[in-house]
């Protein structure tokens, strides 16, 4: 069976981790997951993103090429799902040596805009606060954009954003 057909079953967990079984047999696999993920397909592109997701959970090191490629193509992705789980990749990963302008923006803008479903919005929250980690100077322009969302629609952003907002107080 090919991916397509495995991916057009269903959306379950349990076909997702049968695929990241199927990766750990032949990692080869991985480029046409990735390749149905790129094609921004509704279900399919947010299935796969799915279990790329599940496979960068589990082997951190092995998605870390990809990193590059997946935040160029972020902003073109037209599923939420998609954009999401890409973004819970970043959350969770290690970022790699990259320029962080382009994610920056792209978080910074998607955390501004009360448009953006909560997910993508605390991800991107998230992963701002991840940048700063490594590009300290970017801690005052974070500490702004934070204090100028609060009050927040959404209780678990809010909630985030002052747990972010007393670590770049701090300096920690």
């Amino acid at each position: 069976m090919n991916i397509i057909e495995f991916l057009s079953i269903d959306s379950s967990r349990l076909n997702a981790d049968l695929l990241v079984e199927r990766f750990e047999q032949d990692h080869g696999i991985f480029n046409e997951i990735l390749a149905v993920m790129y094609q921004d397909t509704y279900p399919l592109s947010m299935r796969a993103s799915r279990v790329v997701w599940l496979i960068a959970k589990k082997y951190p090191d092995f998605i870390e090429s990809y990193i590059n490629e997946m935040i160029n193509r972020l902003p073109s992705f037209k599923i939420d799902g998609v954009r999401r789980n890409i973004l819970s990749i970043l959350v969770e990963v290690p970022l790699p040596d990259i320029d962080p302008g382009r994610l920056f923006h792209i978080c910074y803008t998607w955390l501004e805009s009360e448009n953006e479903p909560v997910a993508i919005r605390g991800n991107a929250l998230t992963i701002l606060y991840k940048i700063s980690e490594k590009e300290p100077e970017l801690k005052p322009e974070l500490v702004t954009l934070f204090e100028s969302l609060l009050p927040c629609n959404s209780a678990g952003i809010e909630t985030r954003i002052k747990n972010y907002l007393k670590k770049l107080y701090s300096g920690d």
